[in-house]
């Protein structure tokens, strides 16, 4: 990590698995503390929604930000993946806070009839904040600030062409998967569908499991990528 190399002291606020962590940062660069800080929207796949669970997970987090605020004191600087409760805290324990991402959840919210009244919370709580907004998104709102930035963020992968004789489309819906995929996948005369950890392995014959070539890698290999609408898959095979 930059910040790491600069001379800082790193610590990782997340809900993310240890193995994931380890294998994207590695746990002797920064100092990990198990806490979920985002709600987001609470998913049973990635593609199902449950606005009725989001709520409860909303009210959960929201009791939970003086306790997170009290553990950031001391913190220097905060860049927060754009949970507006994690921005909350920091204002709260005083800690400067710089808020990352593509989209703000206040914008998403606002397109839920069952949500929509939490967003002018959230908002509020972003007033107080810089942002950085990432590009292709919309834009972010309620900020005391916003600096769009359009360059790459990472460097391409290079791109790895799968084994396959026919046409070759990714499947990527995420670490939340997609129920019932294998029912969800036609049969389609010279496609072969390409999938990859996290995703699940599927016996048949015109599936192929790649678990030795980085996601990013075969993003670039392939003919066509199916997948939902999310940043990161959007932004790389940009």
């Amino acid at each position: 990590m930059r910040l790491r190399d600069l001379g800082h002291d790193v610590i990782l606020y997340s809900a993310a698995s240890p193995e994931w962590i380890a294998s994207s940062v590695g746990t002797r660069r920064v100092e990990v503390r198990p806490w979920r800080v985002d709600v987001g929207i609470v998913q049973r796949d990635s593609l199902c929604e449950e606005p009725e669970r989001t709520r409860i997970a909303w009210a959960d987090a929201v009791a939970g930000i003086d306790r997170l605020a009290d553990d950031l004191r001391g913190v220097d600087l905060a860049i927060v993946d754009i949970a507006p409760t994690a921005l909350e805290a920091c204002r709260r324990a005083n800690v400067p806070a710089v808020a990352v991402g593509n989209f703000d959840w206040a914008w998403v919210y606002a397109h839920y009839s069952e949500l929509a009244d939490l967003a002018p919370q959230m908002r509020t709580w972003h007033a107080a904040h810089p942002a950085i907004a990432l590009s292709p998104g919309p834009s972010l709102t309620g900020f005391a600030s916003v600096r769009e930035v359009r360059a790459p963020l990472a460097l391409r992968a290079v791109p790895v062409r799968p084994r396959v004789a026919h046409k070759a489309v990714l499947v990527g819906f995420g670490g939340l998967g997609l129920d019932g995929l294998d029912a969800w996948l036609p049969e389609l005369p010279g496609v072969t569908y390409v999938i990859a950890p996290p995703g699940p392995r599927l016996q048949r014959p015109d599936v192929l499991w790649v678990d030795d070539v980085p996601f990013a890698s075969l993003l670039g290999g392939v003919d066509a990528v199916l997948t939902k609408p999310g940043y990161g898959v959007l932004s790389d095979t940009n």
